[in-house]
């Protein structure tokens, strides 16, 4: 199962769906993860309900 989708999609969508300007839907939708990454820096978990858990992990370096 592949089923990536991109931010311009969730924003085309938002936008469709709401009758409201793609632009109006861009600043929603980047607002909405800039909270995430903020909650992530804090907390290092956040559970948004009906999306999904998000949680930072610790990996090691890799060489390249």
């Amino acid at each position: 199962m592949n089923n990536k989708i991109n931010i311009q999609e969730i924003v085309d969508a938002l936008a469709e769906r709401n009758g409201i300007t793609k632009k109006e839907a861009d600043t929603f939708v980047r607002s909405m993860f800039d909270l995430i990454e903020d909650a992530l820096e804090k907390d290092r978990y956040i559970k948004v309900k009906g999306l999904g858990t998000f949680k930072l992990i610790e990996v090691d370096e890799r060489e390249s």
